[in-house]
């Protein structure tokens, strides 16, 4: 998606340099506005990078511009979110220089644009974010208060807003330019439902990063333990493979840290996890619930070879004895309180070096920022070096993307506004992100940078789980350790193939009627 090593080697070369001398009325199924076409689509080559300076100015006479994001992991001490395009002051009111960043994009737009762009970061008090910030957005909807012109939140809890027709296509907002670099070619392309695109990400926001789940594996444990490979070569020679993982494993000795006589979370272990990552790894092998036929309609492939292959091997290796699996019934009922079981788990374990590899979302990395011992990122690994290459993943139930209420307000006018903080954000937030994320650990450290171009260019949308709130929840399906899979699987598949008929004949009705 973004290539910003050169980027980051140049912040690098400065820092050493300096160090020398970082939610219309939902009765109605039709879209309540109509984008004009006086303006034409740029074109542009998918992916190519457009400068700021280059793009169209506009004054919007004073138009103000209201948006909403959720915010993500609220009252965990292991999450730290920033916001989206709007920027959270530290307690002390002071700005990171992420949120300074933003501010300053922020501040550019308005004046190019002559509006105003202003909105909540919604959750501080709220015991139910996620429910209540829905609630908050469709009663805007449902009210015709049209109170947001647009938001951040995941995809997973909003599509059965599609089929009402209450978000908008984006690609009948042709000022916003699909092509351009500063958005997420491969959820362009994958997100896309009967050739409609409801959601989209890419430089504009920074918790589809953050919700992007990695490797992480701690430097100096490894090399105590005596492994010899270069994990990074391996990832750039196409073999960090789900099979290298598991043999790496079987060399790793298990130690009673708390001379308890049990394994439990106070000992060492090979790999900290939780059961939801047992579908990343079917994704990592380039495998899903769905893929998309030549019409752009979902159909099913749960039941592929390779994809009950690689689940099996997942679930065999986290009943192993080698991976501490954090959201068992034991962590949940020995730790109740919301998000505890992880923190107290595999979080802990990595953070005080008894944990070689921690697979994970970015954003708990700044909750290592008290960590002694180095670490490093890695791409979850592929199932074989036969794939093309890695696959990444987003976790569904927390990554952000971009979507847009259809109420009157989404013309293009606003398009263009978003447009300009996406091409500013390209030039200015990305940068500064990289830094933040590096910077808890060996700023020069060269390789992790590199990973993290490896994951985000290779990350990949299974649309079976983006829209599994509407669908039956089939990702729920891949969370069980127990290998008796085709038979789980096939008592599912007709439900949820029923489903998708019913959503995509929905959408399709929809989109006839804005025809």
């Amino acid at each position: 998606m973004k290539k910003i090593l050169s980027i980051l080697l140049l912040i690098c070369l400065v820092v050493c340099a300096l160090t020398a001398c970082g939610d219309g009325d939902a009765s109605s199924k039709e879209p309540t506005s109509k984008p004009s076409t006086d303006t034409t689509k740029p074109e542009t080559e998918p992916g190519e990078k457009i400068a700021y300076a280059d793009i169209e100015k506009k004054d919007l006479n004073g138009r103000e511009i209201y948006l909403t994001e959720r915010w993500f992991g609220y009252g965990k001490s292991t999450i730290d979110f920033t916001g989206e395009i709007l920027y959270m002051p530290e307690d002390d009111g002071s700005l990171s220089n992420v949120n300074q960043t933003k501010k300053d994009i922020i501040e550019q737009v308005q004046k190019d644009y002559n509006c105003k762009i202003d909105g909540e970061i919604y959750g501080e008090g709220s015991t139910d974010i996620v429910g209540e910030l829905k609630e908050k957005i469709t009663r805007s909807l449902t009210s015709g208060t049209n109170e947001y012109d647009f938001f951040f939140e995941s995809f997973y809890y909003y599509t059965n807003l599609i089929a009402e027709g209450s978000l908008v296509n984006i690609k009948d907002i042709p000022t916003i330019n699909l092509s351009s670099s500063c958005w997420d070619q491969n959820a362009v392309t994958e997100l896309t439902v009967c050739d409609a695109l409801y959601f989209i990400l890419g430089d504009i926001n920074t918790y589809d990063n953050d919700g992007t789940v990695t490797m992480l594996f701690n430097k100096e444990l490894y090399k105590e333990l005596g492994y010899k490979e270069d994990l990074y070569q391996l990832v750039k020679d196409h073999k960090w493979t789900f099979d290298k993982l598991v043999e790496l494993s079987t060399t790793f000795e298990t130690i009673d840290h708390n001379q308890d006589g049990t394994r439990n979370e106070f000992d060492n272990w090979f790999m900290g996890s939780e059961t939801s990552n047992l579908y990343i790894h079917v994704i990592a092998a380039g495998e899903g619930i769905c893929a998309k036929d030549k019409d752009d309609i979902p159909q099913l492939t749960m039941s592929t070879e390779q994809a009950i292959k690689s689940l099996t091997d997942a679930v065999e290796f986290y009943t192993g004895g080698q991976v501490l699996v954090a959201n068992l019934d034991e962590y949940y009922e020995k730790y109740p309180l919301p998000g505890q079981c992880y923190e107290m788990t595999v979080t802990n374990a990595f953070l005080e070096g008894r944990e070689l590899f921690y697979m994970s979302t970015l954003i708990h990395i700044p909750y290592f920022r008290t960590m002694e011992n180095e670490f490093g990122i890695l791409p979850v690994p592929m199932y074989s070096e036969s794939q093309d290459d890695y696959c990444s993943a987003t976790s569904v139930h927390t990554a952000s993307v971009l979507m847009i209420p259809n109420t009157p307000k989404a013309d293009n006018d606003l398009g263009l506004v978003i447009q300009a903080l996406a091409e500013l954000s390209e030039e200015k937030l990305t940068p500064e992100y990289y830094e933040r994320q590096l910077k808890y650990r060996d700023f020069k450290d060269e390789e992790s940078a590199e990973m993290l171009d490896i994951i985000f260019n290779n990350r990949h949308y299974d649309l079976g789980a983006v829209f599994g709130m509407s669908w039956g929840n089939a990702d729920d399906l891949y969370e069980v350790l127990d290998t008796n899979i085709e038979s789980r699987f096939q008592e599912k598949e007709s439900l949820i193939a029923g489903y998708i008929e019913s959503t995509i004949q929905d959408i399709q009705d929809s989109l006839t009627a804005v025809e």
